[in-house]
């Protein structure tokens, strides 16, 4: 499972009732089994973040990556996201992937968001929180962030992922999306100090909400 327990991919990958189950792995298993290449990637993929065969699985994602495979790439953006992490016995967590920011939007950036928009919404919540949710932490506390301080170039690249977030959230009707860019964008030109800091460009998104 993923380090805070949340399974990001096993989520897109459920049924309208957020529901992942036997016969909805046994079809994926099926057409993996048949040699369908986007299947057998889905498959390693629940596979690594469900802790099984996290090495082999992983390995089997980063062949398909370097061939330039678009859901090879954002799979493993989304594993380093979250990490992987296996509950012992006595119930403690064995870490087997360790959260990695800048691998996870290194592989993140490589993703066609036209034909796999999902790319673009973690690219938009890395934003979020490294540029918004951890500079406020920061401020307020002395919490431990698995993020580092955001340079000038993160802002100024976050904003441009954020309004590329909202734009296909628009052309693909996704209202969540819309809301969650709306929100992060009016947060993004309210961080004083930035060089995106603009309270006008601020209003504007605040107001679209």
């Amino acid at each position: 499972m993923s380090i805070d327990g949340v399974n990001i991919l096993q989520g897109w990958m459920s049924d309208e009732n957020g529901e992942f189950n036997a016969e909805s792995l046994t079809e994926l298993e099926k057409k993996a089994a048949e040699g369908n290449v986007d299947a057998q990637i889905n498959l390693c993929a629940l596979k690594a973040e469900n802790a099984e065969k996290v090495e082999e699985n992983l390995a089997f994602l980063e062949k398909h990556a370097s061939t330039g495979n678009n859901r090879a790439f954002l799979f493993l953006g989304v594993l380093y996201h979250e990490g992987i992490a296996k509950n012992d016995s006595d119930g403690s967590q064995k870490i087997l992937l360790s959260i990695d920011n800048k691998k996870s939007e290194s592989y993140l950036e490589n993703v066609d968001v036209e034909k796999l928009p999902n790319a673009a919404l973690m690219l938009g919540m890395n934003t979020w929180f490294k540029c918004c949710v951890c500079v406020r932490n920061e401020s307020e506390s002395e919490q431990e962030s698995d993020y580092e301080k955001p340079t000038a170039e993160d802002y100024i690249k976050g904003e441009k992922r954020l309004i590329s977030l909202y734009e296909i959230a628009e052309k693909n009707a996704i209202e969540n999306w819309k809301k969650m860019a709306v929100s992060w964008l009016s947060l993004l030109y309210a961080i004083e100090g930035s060089p995106v800091y603009n309270l006008e460009k601020s209003k504007y998104w605040e107001n679209k909400a």
